[in-house]
Protein backbone atom coordinates (compact mmCIF):
# COMPACT_ATOMS: atom_id res chain seq x y z
CA UNK A 1 0.00 0.00 0.00
CA UNK A 2 3.03 2.41 0.67
CA UNK A 3 4.41 1.61 -2.66
CA UNK A 4 1.11 2.12 -4.07
CA UNK A 5 0.81 5.28 -2.19
CA UNK A 6 3.67 6.86 -2.60
CA UNK A 7 3.91 6.25 -6.65
CA UNK A 8 4.58 9.58 -8.40
CA UNK A 9 2.34 10.45 -11.74
CA UNK A 10 4.57 11.35 -14.97
CA UNK A 11 8.18 9.75 -14.77
CA UNK A 12 11.12 12.63 -14.38
CA UNK A 13 13.78 12.91 -17.24
CA UNK A 14 15.88 9.79 -15.60
CA UNK A 15 12.69 7.26 -16.88
CA UNK A 16 12.16 9.02 -19.75
CA UNK A 17 10.16 6.92 -22.53
CA UNK A 18 13.04 6.54 -24.34
CA UNK A 19 14.49 4.03 -22.42
CA UNK A 20 11.51 1.99 -22.85
CA UNK A 21 13.51 0.86 -26.03
CA UNK A 22 14.78 -1.74 -24.21
CA UNK A 23 11.73 -3.32 -23.53
CA UNK A 24 10.86 -2.70 -27.61
CA UNK A 25 13.94 -5.03 -27.89
CA UNK A 26 13.16 -7.44 -25.00
CA UNK A 27 9.37 -7.83 -26.94
CA UNK A 28 10.88 -8.14 -30.54
CA UNK A 29 13.57 -10.57 -29.89
CA UNK A 30 10.83 -13.15 -27.59
CA UNK A 31 8.76 -13.08 -30.59
CA UNK A 32 11.57 -14.49 -32.79
CA UNK A 33 12.51 -16.89 -29.97
CA UNK A 34 9.24 -18.29 -30.36
CA UNK A 35 9.39 -18.60 -34.35
CA UNK A 36 12.78 -20.24 -33.79
CA UNK A 37 11.74 -22.91 -31.26
CA UNK A 38 8.86 -23.78 -33.37
CA UNK A 39 11.09 -23.97 -36.85
CA UNK A 40 13.56 -25.69 -35.14
CA UNK A 41 10.79 -28.74 -33.83
CA UNK A 42 9.43 -29.19 -37.39
CA UNK A 43 12.95 -29.29 -39.32
CA UNK A 44 16.08 -30.60 -36.72
CA UNK A 45 16.26 -33.68 -35.10
CA UNK A 46 16.51 -33.72 -31.19
CA UNK A 47 18.76 -33.01 -29.09
CA UNK A 48 19.22 -36.15 -27.62
CA UNK A 49 19.55 -37.80 -30.81
CA UNK A 50 22.73 -36.35 -31.34
CA UNK A 51 26.02 -38.61 -31.09
CA UNK A 52 28.41 -36.23 -29.88
CA UNK A 53 27.35 -32.94 -29.69
CA UNK A 54 29.96 -29.96 -30.19
CA UNK A 55 29.05 -26.15 -28.74
CA UNK A 56 27.89 -25.28 -31.57
CA UNK A 57 25.46 -27.72 -31.15
CA UNK A 58 24.52 -27.34 -28.26
CA UNK A 59 24.03 -23.03 -28.62
CA UNK A 60 21.84 -24.06 -31.01
CA UNK A 61 19.62 -26.14 -29.10
CA UNK A 62 19.88 -23.69 -26.02
CA UNK A 63 18.91 -20.66 -28.30
CA UNK A 64 16.05 -22.50 -29.87
CA UNK A 65 14.44 -23.82 -26.76
CA UNK A 66 13.65 -20.68 -25.53
CA UNK A 67 10.07 -20.03 -26.46
CA UNK A 68 8.18 -20.78 -23.85
CA UNK A 69 10.05 -18.77 -21.08
CA UNK A 70 9.61 -15.95 -24.00
CA UNK A 71 6.07 -16.31 -23.92
CA UNK A 72 6.28 -15.36 -20.08
CA UNK A 73 8.26 -12.44 -21.08
CA UNK A 74 5.16 -11.60 -22.94
CA UNK A 75 2.60 -11.61 -19.93
CA UNK A 76 5.49 -9.40 -17.97
CA UNK A 77 5.40 -6.98 -20.52
CA UNK A 78 1.97 -7.08 -20.59
CA UNK A 79 1.41 -6.27 -17.00
CA UNK A 80 4.01 -3.84 -16.89
CA UNK A 81 3.00 -1.55 -19.29
CA UNK A 82 -1.10 -2.23 -19.12
CA UNK A 83 -1.50 -3.00 -16.16
CA UNK A 84 0.37 -1.00 -14.36
CA UNK A 85 -0.70 2.07 -16.10
CA UNK A 86 -4.18 0.65 -15.59
CA UNK A 87 -3.47 0.47 -12.06
CA UNK A 88 -2.19 4.02 -11.50
CA UNK A 89 -5.37 5.09 -13.66
CA UNK A 90 -7.67 3.74 -11.29
CA UNK A 91 -6.02 4.74 -8.33
CA UNK A 92 -6.09 8.35 -9.30
CA UNK A 93 -9.31 8.12 -10.35
CA UNK A 94 -8.93 8.28 -14.88
CA UNK A 95 -9.74 4.87 -15.32
CA UNK A 96 -12.78 4.30 -17.79
CA UNK A 97 -14.07 0.92 -18.55
CA UNK A 98 -14.88 2.13 -22.17
CA UNK A 99 -12.01 3.38 -23.17
CA UNK A 100 -10.00 0.56 -21.43
CA UNK A 101 -12.06 -2.30 -23.01
CA UNK A 102 -12.01 -0.66 -26.90
CA UNK A 103 -8.56 0.29 -26.52
CA UNK A 104 -7.83 -3.90 -25.68
CA UNK A 105 -10.53 -5.59 -28.05
CA UNK A 106 -8.98 -3.27 -30.92
CA UNK A 107 -5.40 -4.30 -29.98
CA UNK A 108 -5.85 -8.04 -30.19
CA UNK A 109 -8.91 -8.61 -32.92
CA UNK A 110 -7.44 -6.39 -35.31
CA UNK A 111 -4.56 -9.53 -35.19
CA UNK A 112 -6.39 -12.46 -33.59
CA UNK A 113 -9.21 -12.04 -36.34
CA UNK A 114 -6.93 -12.08 -39.82
CA UNK A 115 -4.78 -14.75 -37.90
CA UNK A 116 -7.85 -17.03 -37.43
CA UNK A 117 -8.71 -17.18 -41.25
CA UNK A 118 -5.14 -17.03 -42.55
CA UNK A 119 -5.02 -20.15 -40.61
CA UNK A 120 -8.41 -21.73 -41.85
CA UNK A 121 -7.39 -20.80 -45.56
CA UNK A 122 -3.84 -22.71 -44.83
CA UNK A 123 -5.56 -25.54 -42.74
CA UNK A 124 -7.89 -26.67 -45.66
CA UNK A 125 -5.39 -26.33 -48.25
CA UNK A 126 -2.92 -28.02 -46.34
CA UNK A 127 -5.31 -30.56 -45.41
CA UNK A 128 -6.19 -31.04 -49.33
CA UNK A 129 -3.07 -31.27 -50.32
CA UNK A 130 -1.22 -33.70 -47.71
CA UNK A 131 -4.42 -35.98 -47.39
CA UNK A 132 -4.69 -34.73 -43.96
CA UNK A 133 -0.99 -35.80 -42.67
CA UNK A 134 -0.01 -34.08 -39.96
CA UNK A 135 -3.18 -32.31 -39.44
CA UNK A 136 -5.24 -35.65 -37.96
CA UNK A 137 -2.45 -34.60 -34.61
CA UNK A 138 -0.99 -38.57 -35.00
CA UNK A 139 2.35 -37.05 -35.51
CA UNK A 140 2.54 -34.32 -32.03
CA UNK A 141 4.99 -36.67 -30.30
CA UNK A 142 7.43 -36.44 -33.12
CA UNK A 143 7.32 -32.43 -33.01
CA UNK A 144 6.14 -31.45 -29.42
CA UNK A 145 4.22 -28.67 -31.13
CA UNK A 146 1.31 -28.69 -33.53
CA UNK A 147 -2.20 -30.38 -33.66
CA UNK A 148 -3.25 -32.71 -31.20
CA UNK A 149 -5.60 -35.98 -31.92
CA UNK A 150 -8.24 -36.39 -33.20
CA UNK A 151 -7.22 -33.64 -35.55
CA UNK A 152 -7.95 -29.83 -36.07
CA UNK A 153 -10.99 -27.99 -35.51
CA UNK A 154 -12.15 -25.51 -37.75
CA UNK A 155 -15.98 -25.15 -37.35
CA UNK A 156 -18.11 -21.89 -36.66
CA UNK A 157 -18.53 -22.82 -33.09
CA UNK A 158 -14.66 -23.20 -32.43
CA UNK A 159 -14.16 -20.06 -34.80
CA UNK A 160 -16.55 -17.92 -32.42
CA UNK A 161 -14.77 -18.95 -29.16
CA UNK A 162 -11.43 -18.39 -30.47
CA UNK A 163 -12.47 -14.83 -30.82
CA UNK A 164 -14.27 -14.70 -27.86
CA UNK A 165 -11.23 -15.66 -26.05
CA UNK A 166 -12.21 -19.16 -24.84
CA UNK A 167 -9.84 -21.42 -26.28
CA UNK A 168 -8.32 -23.54 -23.65
CA UNK A 169 -11.25 -22.76 -21.46
CA UNK A 170 -14.50 -24.18 -23.42
CA UNK A 171 -13.10 -25.34 -26.72
CA UNK A 172 -10.01 -25.95 -28.25
CA UNK A 173 -7.35 -23.77 -30.03
CA UNK A 174 -8.72 -22.93 -33.71
CA UNK A 175 -7.21 -25.00 -36.55
CA UNK A 176 -3.13 -25.85 -35.99
CA UNK A 177 -2.58 -22.07 -34.21
CA UNK A 178 -0.87 -23.29 -31.33
CA UNK A 179 0.50 -19.61 -30.13
CA UNK A 180 -3.47 -18.44 -29.77
CA UNK A 181 -3.69 -20.22 -26.41
CA UNK A 182 -1.26 -17.22 -24.63
CA UNK A 183 -4.36 -14.79 -25.86
CA UNK A 184 -6.86 -16.47 -23.83
CA UNK A 185 -5.05 -15.79 -21.11
CA UNK A 186 -3.80 -11.78 -22.49
CA UNK A 187 -7.54 -11.01 -22.49
CA UNK A 188 -8.82 -12.59 -19.16
CA UNK A 189 -5.67 -10.82 -17.44
CA UNK A 190 -6.74 -7.61 -19.03
CA UNK A 191 -10.71 -8.05 -17.78
CA UNK A 192 -9.89 -9.72 -14.25
CA UNK A 193 -6.82 -7.60 -12.07
CA UNK A 194 -8.03 -4.02 -13.19
CA UNK A 195 -11.90 -5.28 -12.02
CA UNK A 196 -10.33 -6.49 -9.02
CA UNK A 197 -8.11 -3.79 -8.39
CA UNK A 198 -11.45 -1.16 -9.29
CA UNK A 199 -14.29 -3.01 -6.66
CA UNK A 200 -11.21 -2.68 -3.69
CA UNK A 201 -10.30 0.94 -4.58
CA UNK A 202 -11.82 2.36 -7.44
CA UNK A 203 -14.66 4.43 -7.76
CA UNK A 204 -18.30 2.92 -7.43
CA UNK A 205 -20.90 1.87 -4.97
CA UNK A 206 -20.77 -0.19 -2.43
CA UNK A 207 -23.05 -2.59 -4.43
CA UNK A 208 -21.39 -2.20 -7.65
CA UNK A 209 -18.04 -3.24 -5.65
CA UNK A 210 -19.72 -6.05 -4.72
CA UNK A 211 -20.74 -6.93 -7.47
CA UNK A 212 -17.43 -6.85 -9.12
CA UNK A 213 -15.78 -8.93 -6.74
CA UNK A 214 -18.36 -11.46 -6.54
CA UNK A 215 -17.75 -11.74 -10.52
CA UNK A 216 -13.99 -12.04 -10.41
CA UNK A 217 -14.57 -14.48 -7.94
CA UNK A 218 -17.31 -16.85 -9.94
CA UNK A 219 -15.04 -16.56 -12.89
CA UNK A 220 -11.53 -16.72 -11.22
CA UNK A 221 -12.64 -20.05 -9.16
CA UNK A 222 -15.43 -21.48 -11.36
CA UNK A 223 -14.53 -20.97 -14.50
CA UNK A 224 -10.47 -20.29 -15.47
CA UNK A 225 -8.42 -23.10 -15.69
CA UNK A 226 -5.79 -22.94 -13.01
CA UNK A 227 -2.96 -23.24 -15.59
CA UNK A 228 -4.23 -19.54 -16.43
CA UNK A 229 -4.98 -18.30 -13.44
CA UNK A 230 -1.42 -19.86 -11.94
CA UNK A 231 0.37 -17.30 -14.93
CA UNK A 232 -1.55 -14.28 -13.92
CA UNK A 233 1.15 -14.18 -11.13
CA UNK A 234 3.41 -13.34 -13.54
CA UNK A 235 0.89 -10.72 -15.41
CA UNK A 236 0.37 -8.94 -11.78
CA UNK A 237 4.04 -8.87 -10.75
CA UNK A 238 4.70 -6.69 -13.92
CA UNK A 239 1.78 -4.73 -12.85
CA UNK A 240 3.64 -4.11 -9.60
CA UNK A 241 7.09 -3.86 -11.31
CA UNK A 242 5.72 -0.72 -13.23
CA UNK A 243 4.68 0.55 -9.74
CA UNK A 244 7.92 0.05 -7.82
CA UNK A 245 9.25 2.48 -11.53
CA UNK A 246 6.83 5.28 -10.77
CA UNK A 247 8.04 5.27 -7.12
CA UNK A 248 10.62 8.10 -6.75
CA UNK A 249 12.00 6.23 -3.65
CA UNK A 250 12.21 2.38 -4.91
CA UNK A 251 12.94 3.18 -8.31
CA UNK A 252 16.46 5.03 -8.21
CA UNK A 253 17.79 1.70 -6.63
CA UNK A 254 17.04 -0.01 -10.07
CA UNK A 255 19.95 1.81 -11.38
CA UNK A 256 22.59 -0.29 -9.92
CA UNK A 257 23.76 -3.57 -10.25
CA UNK A 258 22.85 -5.21 -7.44
CA UNK A 259 19.18 -5.11 -8.37
CA UNK A 260 19.79 -7.44 -11.50
CA UNK A 261 21.14 -10.17 -8.66
CA UNK A 262 17.46 -11.73 -7.28
CA UNK A 263 16.25 -11.86 -11.04
CA UNK A 264 19.42 -13.50 -11.77
CA UNK A 265 19.13 -15.83 -9.03
CA UNK A 266 15.34 -16.90 -9.55
CA UNK A 267 16.63 -17.31 -13.63
CA UNK A 268 18.77 -19.86 -11.87
CA UNK A 269 16.14 -21.60 -9.71
CA UNK A 270 14.38 -21.77 -13.21
CA UNK A 271 16.41 -23.56 -15.54
CA UNK A 272 17.09 -25.98 -12.27
CA UNK A 273 13.38 -26.78 -11.83
CA UNK A 274 13.14 -27.00 -15.61
CA UNK A 275 15.00 -30.02 -15.46
CA UNK A 276 12.38 -31.13 -12.59
CA UNK A 277 9.41 -29.80 -14.81
CA UNK A 278 8.19 -27.96 -12.03
CA UNK A 279 6.79 -24.16 -11.91
CA UNK A 280 9.69 -23.19 -13.92
CA UNK A 281 7.20 -20.95 -16.13
CA UNK A 282 6.21 -18.88 -13.29
CA UNK A 283 9.90 -18.57 -11.99
CA UNK A 284 11.11 -17.07 -15.07
CA UNK A 285 8.20 -15.08 -15.50
CA UNK A 286 8.88 -13.72 -11.82
CA UNK A 287 12.58 -13.08 -13.10
CA UNK A 288 11.55 -11.07 -15.79
CA UNK A 289 9.40 -9.44 -14.09
CA UNK A 290 11.35 -8.05 -11.29
CA UNK A 291 13.91 -7.18 -13.74
CA UNK A 292 11.90 -4.95 -16.39
CA UNK A 293 12.63 -1.43 -14.29
CA UNK A 294 16.43 -2.08 -14.46
CA UNK A 295 16.24 -2.46 -18.43
CA UNK A 296 14.16 1.05 -17.87
CA UNK A 297 17.24 2.42 -16.44
CA UNK A 298 20.02 1.07 -18.60
CA UNK A 299 20.99 3.34 -20.87
CA UNK A 300 20.68 4.22 -24.16
CA UNK A 301 22.64 2.14 -27.07
CA UNK A 302 23.02 3.37 -30.69
CA UNK A 303 20.52 4.99 -33.28
CA UNK A 304 20.79 1.69 -35.30
CA UNK A 305 19.54 -0.26 -31.98
CA UNK A 306 16.71 1.82 -31.23
CA UNK A 307 15.01 1.30 -34.63
CA UNK A 308 15.62 -2.73 -34.54
CA UNK A 309 13.97 -2.61 -31.29
CA UNK A 310 11.24 -0.41 -31.85
CA UNK A 311 10.44 -2.58 -35.82
CA UNK A 312 10.93 -5.77 -34.38
CA UNK A 313 8.62 -4.75 -31.15
CA UNK A 314 6.02 -3.61 -33.92
CA UNK A 315 6.06 -6.71 -35.56
CA UNK A 316 5.90 -9.03 -32.70
CA UNK A 317 2.35 -9.61 -32.11
CA UNK A 318 1.66 -10.32 -36.06
CA UNK A 319 4.85 -12.19 -35.84
CA UNK A 320 3.61 -14.51 -33.20
CA UNK A 321 0.28 -14.92 -34.31
CA UNK A 322 0.85 -15.42 -38.32
CA UNK A 323 3.95 -17.61 -38.01
CA UNK A 324 2.80 -21.33 -36.83
CA UNK A 325 0.06 -21.77 -39.85
CA UNK A 326 2.68 -20.92 -42.28
CA UNK A 327 5.37 -23.03 -41.16
CA UNK A 328 2.90 -26.02 -40.23
CA UNK A 329 1.77 -25.91 -43.65
CA UNK A 330 5.16 -26.01 -45.29
CA UNK A 331 6.20 -28.90 -42.78
CA UNK A 332 3.00 -30.95 -43.58
CA UNK A 333 2.67 -30.09 -47.55
CA UNK A 334 6.43 -30.47 -48.55
CA UNK A 335 8.67 -31.65 -45.77
CA UNK A 336 6.25 -34.50 -45.38
CA UNK A 337 7.66 -34.81 -41.58
CA UNK A 338 10.92 -35.68 -42.55
CA UNK A 339 13.73 -33.54 -40.18
CA UNK A 340 17.72 -33.30 -40.49
CA UNK A 341 20.83 -32.81 -38.37
CA UNK A 342 22.68 -29.71 -38.13
CA UNK A 343 23.98 -29.96 -41.63
CA UNK A 344 23.77 -28.18 -44.70
CA UNK A 345 20.71 -29.49 -45.11
CA UNK A 346 18.75 -28.98 -42.19
CA UNK A 347 20.27 -25.45 -41.60
CA UNK A 348 18.69 -24.55 -45.15
CA UNK A 349 15.22 -26.16 -44.07
CA UNK A 350 15.08 -24.61 -40.69
CA UNK A 351 16.41 -20.99 -42.27
CA UNK A 352 13.69 -21.57 -45.03
CA UNK A 353 10.60 -21.90 -42.10
CA UNK A 354 12.11 -18.71 -40.00
CA UNK A 355 11.85 -16.84 -43.51
CA UNK A 356 8.91 -17.85 -44.69
CA UNK A 357 7.40 -17.26 -40.61
CA UNK A 358 9.01 -13.73 -40.20
CA UNK A 359 7.35 -12.92 -44.02
CA UNK A 360 4.25 -13.69 -42.78
CA UNK A 361 4.30 -12.02 -39.26
CA UNK A 362 5.68 -8.60 -41.41
CA UNK A 363 3.08 -9.03 -43.94
CA UNK A 364 0.30 -9.15 -41.27
CA UNK A 365 1.64 -6.19 -39.61
CA UNK A 366 1.47 -3.68 -42.76
CA UNK A 367 -1.98 -5.28 -43.81
CA UNK A 368 -3.38 -5.21 -40.56
CA UNK A 369 -1.93 -3.93 -37.28
CA UNK A 370 -0.02 -1.15 -38.54
CA UNK A 371 -3.56 0.53 -38.54
CA UNK A 372 -4.31 0.01 -35.30
CA UNK A 373 -4.80 3.48 -34.57
CA UNK A 374 -6.93 4.31 -37.19
CA UNK A 375 -9.31 1.08 -36.28
CA UNK A 376 -9.47 2.57 -32.93
CA UNK A 377 -10.10 5.76 -33.43
CA UNK A 378 -12.86 5.17 -35.92
CA UNK A 379 -14.32 2.37 -33.64
CA UNK A 380 -13.91 5.10 -30.84
CA UNK A 381 -16.19 7.54 -32.63
CA UNK A 382 -19.07 5.42 -33.69
CA UNK A 383 -19.47 3.94 -30.48
CA UNK A 384 -18.70 6.81 -28.27
CA UNK A 385 -18.58 10.31 -30.46
CA UNK A 386 -15.46 11.14 -29.40
CA UNK A 387 -12.52 8.55 -28.38
CA UNK A 388 -9.69 9.18 -25.38
CA UNK A 389 -5.84 9.47 -27.15
CA UNK A 390 -4.95 6.44 -27.19
CA UNK A 391 -3.70 5.28 -29.95
CA UNK A 392 -0.49 7.36 -32.89
CA UNK A 393 0.49 7.04 -35.96
CA UNK A 394 4.53 7.17 -34.58
CA UNK A 395 4.01 6.94 -30.75
CA UNK A 396 6.78 8.92 -28.88
CA UNK A 397 6.44 5.75 -25.90
CA UNK A 398 7.39 2.47 -26.60
CA UNK A 399 6.01 0.27 -28.66
CA UNK A 400 5.72 -2.97 -26.48
CA UNK A 401 2.92 -2.02 -24.54
CA UNK A 402 0.76 0.23 -26.72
Amino acid sequence: YSLWKTAGGAMGTQHAQSHYVHLDMLRGISALLVLLQHARAYTITDYEDLVDPSLIDLAFYFGTSLGSPAVMVFFALSGFLVGGKSFLQIRNGEFAWQTYLLKRLTRLWIVLIPAIFLTLSLDSLGTLLSDNYGYDGLYLDRYSQGPEPPGIRTDLYVLLSNIAFLQTITVPIFGSNDPMWSLANEFWYYLIFPAALWALIGAGTRIQKLCACLGVAIVVLLLLPWELTRLGLIWVLGAIAYIALKNPRISSLYGRWYVWLPAVALAAVALIANELDVLNNVLLGTAFAISLPAFCRLPRFSRTYERVGSFLSEISYSLYLAHFPVITFLTFTLLYGQRWALFPDGWIMFATLVMAGLIAGIAMYYTFERHTGVVYRTAAARLTGGFRPGYRRKPATNRAGS
